[in-house]
């Protein structure tokens, strides 16, 4: 009896351990529901693509801004622009000692708003106002103002902070 039971216990492991290694099934019944399961995985694949896909695109506007914009900046090559040319105005933190010093990048949300063209101007240009920014054109080369814009986008903007996306 014992022989029997050691037997027979053999053979049914043989066949489930052959049966585990498959990756085709044997009977017909099997891939009717692997078809059954298939479409809601895809269905949330999908939705998981589109989720990503929207964030990626999200970021790349902040970065890159509008197609007169030209190529995005690059963030770390930007951040040691700034602590050069911008940070003893706008300060390490962004907020231009709360906007008394220059433009507060943190608090002001409308600053971060504007289109990458429009801040690239502002870069170059300078802004006369209330408060005086001098212009950049003649430091910076056009290469160095987008990767500093990329640099406070990712840095200050509410947008990449919050998500833990940005630095």
């Amino acid at each position: 009896m014992y022989r029997a039971f050691s037997f027979s216990f053999i053979v049914s492991m043989l066949i489930l351990a052959s049966a585990c290694g498959k990756s085709e099934p044997d009977d017909k019944q099997a891939p009717a529901k692997k078809q059954v399961n298939q479409p809601s995985k895809v269905k949330q694949k999908t939705a998981n693509q589109v989720k990503a896909n929207s964030a990626k695109e999200t970021a790349i506007k902040l970065t890159q801004g509008s197609a007169d914009a030209g190529p995005r900046g690059d963030a770390k090559s930007g951040a040691s622009i700034y602590a050069t040319y911008c940070m003893a105005c706008h300060q390490k933190d962004g907020k231009g000692m709360g906007g008394a010093l220059a433009a507060d990048f943190v608090n002001d949300t409308s600053r971060l708003a504007k289109p990458d063209s429009l801040l690239l101007s502002s870069i170059a240009n300078g802004v006369k106002g209330k408060l005086v920014m001098p212009p950049q054109k003649d430091l910076l080369s056009p290469q160095q103002r987008k990767d500093v814009l990329a640099y406070i986008r990712t840095a200050f903007s509410s947008k990449f902070t919050n998500s833990g996306s940005g630095g």
